[in-house]
C-alpha cells in the first residue's frame, strides 16, 4: 500500500510504522482524523491458509482485552482491491513518549517516575498474564512502552499470543526488565538517588535467567515494590535481598513438587497442624468423600429425624460450598495435576484439562491470611470448586502461578 491509500473507506494510510513476519504495520487517520495504527495480514506472504485463522485470534483477543494501558481495537476486515488485498487489524495506542525517549529527558530528576513507569507496565503484564485466555508480548521493546504525561504506561503492541516453551510470562518479565536498565541508566546518569538502589534491585531480579519452578511474576513484583520499597538507601545489599525474599518460594506452608508427568502443591495452613483439627479434619474428609456415611451414622443417632436435613444438606450447593470452605481451614489441600487432569481430594473430582474452559480465581481475606477459592468451569458448562485458607497474599499468588503454568497449554 502506499500513503494516501484508503481502507474501508475510512482509515486513511499516512506512513509504514514497521513489520511483522506477515505484513506491514501502517500508520493512519480514522473517520475523525485519530491517529490509528493498521496491522496487515499479506495474502502473498501467507504460509498457508491457517495464518489467516491466527490473525483473525489475534484481532478477537485484542478486541476482549479491556485496559488503559493496552490498545483498543478499532476494526477487523478484508481487502479484495489488488493494491490493498490482504486481512487488516485497525487499534488505537493510549499515546506517550517511548521509554528510553522519556528517560533521557527525566536524567535530572528524582527516580520515582522511573518507578512509577515500571510499575505501571507490571501491571499491564499481569493483567495480560492474569487473563482468561492468558497472553504475552513477544514484541514489547523500548520503542512501543510509552510514557504518558501523567507517568502511566502504555504498551503499544497488537499481537498478544498464549504463553508457550520459546515465551511465557516469564520471557516478558525479563525482557521488560531489560529496558528498564537500560533506562535506569539514562535516568541517573552519573548521579546517584535515593530511588537508584531500590530499582535497581528489582530489575536485578527481573533480568535473571528464568530457572526451574521460578516464581517470579508480574503480580509479585508489584506486590513487593509496594510492601517493601525494596530496602533503605544506601543501605547496599539488603535492597537485593529484600526483594530475593519477597519474590522468592515460602518453606513452611506450601510444598511444590514439579515433574514432567506429575506435580502437586500441598497447603499447610497454621490451624490444620493443630491437634485439636483431628476431629473436624475427619468429620469433614468423611462428608465430603462418603456422605452417605455420616448421613446413616448421624439418623440413627438422632432416631431418624435427622435424615431429611442432612439429605437436603448433602445436596444443596452452599452447604457443599460452605463445608469446603471449612475443610480447607481445617485440613491440609493438596492440589494435584498430571499429563492431562486437575484433582483436589475431597473438594474437586479428576477434572480432564481438555475439557476446561476457563480457570477462575476469588481472593477473600481473613484477618491476617487470605482464602482462595479456585473455580473451574468445563466446556460443556459444568463447574467445580476448591478452596485453600490460610495463605499468606504471596502464597495465594504462588498458588495462582502454580496452576497457570500446569494447565496453560490445554486452555
Amino acid at each position: 500500500m502506499n500513503s494516501g491509500d484508503t481502507l474501508r473507506g475510512q482509515f486513511r494510510i499516512q506512513s509504514v510504522a514497521g513489520e511483522s513476519g506477515t505484513g506491514k504495520i501502517y500508520s493512519g487517520i480514522d473517520g475523525d482524523g485519530e491517529p490509528v495504527l493498521v496491522r496487515e495480514l499479506d495474502v502473498k506472504r501467507l504460509r498457508n491458509w491457517d495464518d489467516v485463522g491466527v490473525f483473525e485470534k489475534t484481532a478477537m483477543f485484542l478486541k476482549s482485552l479491556s485496559h488503559p494501558g493496552l490498545p483498543r481495537f478499532v476494526d477487523f476486515f478484508s481487502e479484495e482491491a489488488w493494491t490493498t488485498a490482504g486481512y487488516f487489524l485497525v487499534y488505537k495506542c493510549g499515546g506517550g513518549r517511548p521509554i528510553d525517549r522519556w528517560a533521557a529527558d527525566e536524567s535530572k530528576r528524582s527516580g520515582e517516575g522511573l518507578k512509577k513507569a515500571l510499575v505501571s507496565t507490571l501491571e499491564i503484564l499481569d493483567y495480560l498474564h492474569s487473563n482468561v485466555p492468558p497472553g504475552v508480548c513477544p514484541d514489547i521493546a523500548a520503542d512501543r512502552i510509552l510514557v504518558r504525561e501523567d507517568g502511566t504506561v502504555s504498551l503499544c503492541c497488537a499481537d498478544f499470543p498464549p504463553p508457550s516453551p520459546s515465551h511465557g510470562r516469564r520471557a516478558d518479565i525479563y525482557k521488560t526488565g531489560r529496558i528498564f536498565a537500560v533506562a535506569l541508566g539514562g535516568v541517573y546518569g552519573a548521579g546517584e538517588s535515593p530511588m537508584k538502589e531500590e530499582i535497581a534491585a528489582v530489575l536485578s531480579v527481573m533480568t535473571e535467567s528464568p530457572t526451574s519452578g521460578d516464581t517470579v511474576t508480574a503480580s509479585r513484583l508489584i506486590a513487593m515494590i509496594r510492601r517493601t520499597g525494596g530496602g533503605s538507601p544506601g543501605s547496599g545489599k539488603p535492597a537485593e535481598q529484600t526483594v530475593r525474599r519477597d519474590v522468592s518460594p515460602r518453606t513452611g506452608t506450601l510444598t511444590v513438587k514439579e515433574g514432567r508427568r506429575f506435580s502437586s502443591l500441598t497447603a499447610v495452613n497454621e490451624v490444620s497442624g493443630r491437634s485439636e483439627s483431628l476431629l473436624p479434619q475427619l468429620l469433614l474428609s468423611l462428608w465430603l468423600s462418603k456422605p452417605w456415611i455420616v448421613i446413616i451414622i448421624l439418623s440413627a443417632v438422632t432416631g431418624g429425624s435427622a435424615f431429611i436435613p442432612l439429605l437436603i444438606m448433602n445436596y444443596h450447593p452452599g452447604a457443599r460450598d460452605w463445608m469446603k470452605r471449612m475443610y480447607s481451614r481445617y485440613s491440609e489441600v493438596e492440589v494435584n495435576v498430571d499429563e492431562d487432569t486437575l484433582s483436589v481430594p475431597n473438594q474437586l473430582e479428576r477434572t480432564r484439562l481438555d475439557q476446561v474452559e476457563r480457570i477462575d480465581y476469588e481472593t477473600v481475606r481473613e484477618g491476617d491470611t487470605y482464602r482462595l477459592k479456585v473455580e473451574v468451569t468445563q466446556s460443556g458448562g459444568e463447574a467445580g470448586s476448591f478452596y485453600l485458607s490460610g495463605l499468606s497474599e504471596d502464597e495465594s499468588l504462588r498458588v495462582r502461578d502454580f496452576i497457570d503454568r500446569r494447565t496453560d497449554r490445554w486452555r
